[in-house]
């Protein structure tokens, strides 16, 4: 593999199959991988190394703050108290750290 150096996958299910084809092909720490977002299947990539990190993004708060807002348009909110631009805080998982993240 002397050209490809890294890849990024944007999503989680992305981020799990680039994983299992990198290391099916024996490439586990030559290439590097960041991915998206966090679940359980990943943490043996992050374990044996074909997972370097992977840029988790809430779940959790992305889904409250979508009801919110919800709620405000459904009993007749106008456009002034719905944001249309929403800040969600993202997070970088490492080997390290993934534990923090996973259930």
């Amino acid at each position: 593999c002397n050209i490809l150096k890294a890849i990024f996958c944007s999503s989680a299910r992305t981020t799990y199959h680039v994983c299992r084809i990198v290391k099916d092909m024996g490439l586990s720490g030559v290439v590097k991988i960041v991915g998206t977002d966090v679940f359980e299947e990943l943490i043996p990539f992050f374990d044996d190394g074909t997972l370097l990190a992977s840029i988790y993004q809430s779940g959790k708060e992305q889904g409250r703050e979508a009801l919110t807002i919800l709620a405000r348009r459904f009993t007749g909110l106008t456009g002034e108290g719905i944001p249309h631009v929403v800040d969600m805080p993202i997070g970088l998982v490492m080997k390290e750290n993934y534990r923090f993240y996973v259930s």
